[in-house]
């Protein structure tokens, strides 16, 4: 389950990229890559403690498609420093940091994510929690 969980954040990460860059089309059938691995549930806890649930998560990420376009801006993510903390009958809990550039301004996160076994997603996971906090010497530009 661990491999799963990490190409699952791996690749989901790409996917924010490629629809905050427009790189993929703004339709349902696109963006089901990312609504269809949230549970029900699914709760997000922002660096700045804000707690966002599944469907205004949803709202706000749909919204900004395309939103990174200009070419000048120069928009990517990386994740570092994947790690397994526990597996437990279908759970998962994982760390990795998630390093945002932006027009040569970087942004780092340390996320914790829980994930359940199912068997209809890409990796056969599904989010159901995720934590950020911001890293040490990390900028916070929005």
């Amino acid at each position: 389950m661990q491999a799963q969980c990490q190409r699952e954040v791996v690749e989901l990460h790409g996917f924010l990229v490629d629809w905050m860059t427009g790189a993929v089309p703004r339709s349902a059938a696109a963006f089901a890559r990312f609504a269809d691995v949230l549970a029900d549930g699914f709760v997000l806890i922002s660096p700045r403690g804000e707690i966002t649930e599944r469907r205004p998560l949803l709202r706000e990420l749909e919204a900004a498609h395309a939103v990174h376009r200009d070419a000048d801006l120069d928009f990517r993510v990386e994740v570092r420093d994947f790690r397994h903390r526990r597996t437990e009958g279908a759970l998962c809990l994982v760390t990795y940091q998630e390093w945002q550039h932006l027009s040569g301004t970087a942004t780092g996160r340390l996320s914790s994510a829980w994930f359940r076994a199912r068997s209809d997603t890409p990796h056969g996971v599904e989010w159901l929690h995720v934590h950020e906090t911001w890293l040490p010497g990390s900028q916070d530009v929005g």
